[in-house]
């Protein structure tokens, strides 16, 4: 699965055609649909089927909201932020003036997430 995720990414990173983009997602569903349910046992495995429930849910809960604070909301922004062009062209609309466009927005957040993917 940590393999799929970091071909998956990689594929992402550098797609900037839709069959690239469209296989990158596919393989990261399928990354995705491999980890959560083997998350399952390995804590069912390593804490004992007693309070598997509460267990669980540390797990899938602090991981879930710590890793969408930080690769989502704080990696993710700061790649964007510093790929955007700015615009001070008066002609040019605000939405517009403040936009990055291409491949290179979002390329390094998904080489930072393939390596994460590595290290599981």
């Amino acid at each position: 699965a940590s393999l799929l995720a970091f071909t998956a990414h990689m594929v992402l990173s550098w797609s900037i055609d839709i069959a690239p983009f469209v296989a990158g997602v596919t393989l990261t569903g399928l990354a995705f649909g491999m980890v959560w349910p083997l998350l399952v046992l390995i804590v069912g495995e390593v804490f004992g089927a007693a309070h598997l429930g509460a267990n669980y849910m540390f797990y899938d809960g602090s991981t879930g909201a710590l890793g969408t604070f930080l690769l989502s909301k704080l990696l993710a922004q700061e790649v964007y932020e510093r790929h955007v062009v700015v615009y001070d062209d008066d002609e040019v609309e605000m939405s517009i003036a403040h936009t990055c466009l291409g491949g290179a927005c979002f390329r390094y957040t998904h080489i930072i997430v393939s390596v994460l993917a590595l290290s599981c």
